[in-house]
């Protein structure tokens, strides 16, 4: 290294502009590695560039601005110099030295994180579970990482289900009662049997539990025969023999789109005449068909409020969710409040499914609301208390509650734990 003398000058240029992208790699990725002091001189090189593409002056300028003496100056450059962004030009012209002073762009992260070498560096400098942190703030990790505790609030945290009302029937307009549903249309046994007749050179004891799960949940939700799930579980295996789960669940919902039928009377409501193998199918064919608010009057045959409106448009912009999503909560609420469409119960609704990332697909937030809605079911029977005595409060206090849904929000009143159904 070369001592800084009085007369050296430099010139500053580059070939690009910052991003806000760049900027963040640069503080959460780079500084680690290089230190505050080469930060700092990569930051003040790039506020004296400005929107000028070059800068020159006499080099002890910058040792005074920088407030660091010429070994700390020479050494945070050549760390620049050494990760890449930075390249140093050198001549002598009459016995003084001139440097150019070449400013690289920082790598995007999907470049960073694939270059071993910086990211083993990274790990040293701030640990590992941090480097996992970093990869999911860039969107780099597809799942959260198994360290990490799922502590989002949960369904029957806010939400009560009468049992009476689970799912509307929109052939005939009526209720269908849990008593009358079959409690789990996923057997293990009969699975591994299947799969036994249909390939016999495998072994169902070898699926892992979150794959178990993933069939359990997807057969009560459309209430699949077990011999059409082991078919659907085996057209999802890729060829290296591992369980693909968008390409099952893209799978069953392609044999469920092709058993949708159109009634032949046309003057029946257009809203029913989609048929498939469940009143979940039948819904999420005609949301996905239908506007949010066709959805609302088909429900409750009355003309949609300025309110209703409104609370729909709410949903869409600061909740994020597609139409199709809108009319789950739409479907939920109704079903769950004696048909009235309750602002603070569908936006309690709408946090569940944004806080389970299922607000841009109806499959998912059905299956979301299923799952929660089977939970509460389970806890429910393990109760010693009679269900009809909790029913017949709760109603009570649902009335109190829904019958000043008119009013302003502010005076609408919060569902308390209290009126909770655990």
């Amino acid at each position: 290294m070369k001592n800084i003398e009085e007369n050296d000058t430099f010139l500053l240029w580059r070939h690009y502009t910052l991003s806000n992208t760049d900027r963040k790699v640069l503080a959460m990725l780079y500084l680690p590695l290089i230190g505050f002091e080469s930060f700092g001189m990569y930051s003040f090189f790039d506020s004296l560039l400005g929107e000028k593409e070059y800068y020159q002056g006499p080099l002890n300028n910058l040792k005074k601005n920088l407030n660091i003496d010429g070994f700390h100056f020479i050494l945070a450059r050549e760390k620049l110099e050494a990760i890449g962004l930075l390249k140093t030009y050198k001549k002598n012209i009459n016995d003084k030295d001139e440097y150019v002073f070449d400013l690289q762009q920082p790598k995007d992260p999907k470049q960073f994180f694939s270059d071993v070498l910086l990211v083993g560096n990274l790990e040293k400098a701030c640990g590992e579970l941090e480097l996992r942190k970093l990869k999911m703030i860039f969107g780099l990790t597809k799942k959260i990482d198994s360290s990490f505790q799922n502590v989002s609030a949960k369904f029957e945290d806010y939400f009560s289900v009468q049992d009476e009302l689970f799912f509307k029937e929109t052939e005939n307009k009526s209720y269908q009662t849990r008593e009358n549903m079959k409690d789990s249309y996923f057997s293990l046994e009969e699975f591994k049997r299947i799969f036994a007749e249909k390939e016999p050179f495998g072994n169902a004891d070898n699926i892992d539990e979150n794959t178990i799960k993933i069939l359990a949940e997807t057969a009560d939700l459309y209430h699949l025969s077990m011999d059409n799930l082991v078919d659907k579980y085996l057209d999802s295996i890729s060829s290296r023999g591992v369980f693909v789960e968008k390409a099952f669940i893209k799978s069953v919902r392609s044999s469920i789109d092709k058993t949708l039928k159109k009634e032949v009377n046309q003057e029946e409501d257009k809203y029913i005449k989609y048929l498939g193998d469940t009143v979940v199918s039948k819904k999420l064919e005609a949301f996905s068909h239908y506007s949010p608010i066709e959805v609302l009057f088909h429900l409750t045959h009355v003309k949609p409020q300025l309110d209703d409106y409104d609370l729909i448009e709410e949903l869409e912009k600061d909740y994020e969710l597609i139409p199709s999503v809108i009319s789950v909560v739409i479907d939920f609420t109704l079903a769950s409040t004696n048909g009235v469409f309750a602002k603070n119960y569908a936006k309690k609704i709408a946090r569940t499914l944004v806080y389970n990332q299922a607000g841009k697909d109806s499959y998912l937030a059905y299956m979301v609301l299923f799952k929660q809605v089977q939970n509460m079911k389970n806890k429910q029977n393990d109760k010693t208390v009679p269900l009809q005595n909790i029913d017949t409060s709760l109603k009570q206090k649902e009335k109190n509650i829904f019958a000043e849904n008119n009013q302003e929000e502010t005076s609408l009143p919060e569902i308390s734990e209290d009126d909770l159904v655990f």
